[in-house]
């Protein structure tokens, strides 16, 4: 069965953050179908420590990657694991700051091939072939 996934682009003509001109894109994942590995959770994270100077409570994810097959196997969604370091996680939204328009269409462009590219890597583990056996005996 073929896996598949819908990559929503939300973007915003142009923001200010900080007094500089920036494009926000949020991306989300969601509808993932076709066994192992269709996931929505596909955008990596690293929850960063608490700022000090933050509100209580506050914390702040930043986006790593798309996910690997090793990902999707072993870290864990929405939320680091407690304790764990470094604190990866998954999600199915990713927001991005971009400087341009045109860094933002880049980015959207790159996120849709990389997930691709995931989805191949899956479909080359589903086809593994027996290599080589051995028997082994308590001789």
């Amino acid at each position: 069965m073929a896996r598949s996934v819908t990559l929503t682009r939300q973007a915003q003509q142009r923001g200010t953050v900080s007094g500089l001109t920036a494009y926000r894109t949020v991306v989300t994942a969601s509808g993932a179908t076709g066994g192992s590995g269709a996931e929505n959770e596909l955008f990596v994270h690293e929850r960063l420590p608490r700022d000090p100077s933050a509100p209580l409570g506050q914390t702040e994810d930043r986006f790593l990657s798309i996910a690997t097959p090793l990902d999707l196997a072993e870290l864990p969604v929405n939320e680091p694991n407690a304790n764990a370091s470094p604190t990866y996680f998954r999600k199915a939204t990713v927001e991005l700051w971009t400087i341009s328009q045109d860094e933002a269409d880049k980015i959207w462009s790159s996120i849709q091939k990389d997930v691709k590219a995931l989805f191949l890597a899956l479909k080359i583990a589903d086809s593994l072939t027996d290599e080589e056996e051995a028997e082994i005996t308590d001789d």
